[in-house]
């Protein structure tokens, strides 16, 4: 459908017969001003006679003035229907696709029902709820790199709501999809965003291999103690992990300068 396509519409004879004795009406109205305006004059020139009294002309005066205001409360009444007409028509706000009809012809609807569910044409939009701190440090002059579908676009920042999502307690951002292939991606489609931020923090990097669970969420590493007497012996030292991907994690702890650990086994 283009913007503006009529995609539903509801049954206005009603509306077309209210509309119809509204402007029959105006037009009695317009005639009877006329000859009201006609009979004022005629009025007002015996009057300056002498020949007719000058209630009379007022009467006929003012007769002009209620047909006025009478019409100007059918133009009102006219423009009152034309308006109930013309919301009757349900218009397409944008080029798109039908995705779904949710109403058959002839079909009894409630108030702000949903009718039909319009996709729309243009580059496609995505939303994600992020913290708010970090929704603050985003960029719109530079790309974000997001995965979808296992393949990775640019999406551009569109727009940040102004509140939190109470549910979530996140805010909603909203980036844009930019080049020819992005039309084609389907709706409906889990977006991971990539949002790279500097956390300061004094640590170690380790891998994985390295680190073993220990008690209270913490874990532990062996690192390798050389001051003693007999040689070189391994000591368990409890680690918090702030940071970890696929092959290494941040961890922090009695961590110093040089230290040896065990990284595997």
């Amino acid at each position: 459908v283009t913007e503006g396509a009529v995609l539903a519409r509801l049954d206005t004879r009603v509306l077309d017969a209210q509309l119809r004795q509204q402007r029959a009406a105006r037009e009695a109205l317009v005639a009877q001003r006329e000859l009201a305006e006609l009979t004022a004059e005629r009025q007002e020139a015996l009057a300056d006679r002498n020949f007719s009294s000058q209630q009379r002309a007022d009467e006929t005066r003012l007769r002009v003035v209620e047909l006025d205001a009478r019409l100007a409360e059918g133009y009102a009444a006219i423009v009152g229907v034309e308006v109930q007409i013309d919301k009757a028509l349900l218009r397409a706000p944008f080029d798109g696709v039908i995705g779904r009809r949710l109403a058959d012809d002839g079909t009894r609807v409630a108030p702000s029902a949903p009718v039909v569910e319009v996709l729309e044409r243009a580059a496609p939009r995505l939303r994600f709820g992020l913290a708010p701190e970090t929704a603050a440090t985003l960029d719109r002059d530079q790309p974000y790199t997001v995965t979808i579908a296992g393949a990775d676009h640019d999406a551009w920042l569109e727009s940040r709501r102004g509140d939190i999502d109470t549910r979530t307690r996140t805010l909603p951002v909203l980036f844009e999809l930019r080049g020819t292939d992005a039309a084609a991606l389907p709706y409906g489609l889990v977006t991971r965003l990539s949002v790279t931020r500097e956390v300061a923090g004094r640590g170690a990097w380790v891998p994985l291999s390295a680190l073993a669970e220990g008690t209270r969420g913490l874990w532990n590493l062996m690192r390798i103690e050389r001051s003693g007497a007999e040689g070189p012996v391994v000591v368990r030292e409890a680690v918090e992990i702030l940071y970890a991907d696929e092959t290494r994690a941040y961890v922090r702890g009695g961590l110093t300068e040089g230290m040896e650990i065990v990284t595997d086994g």
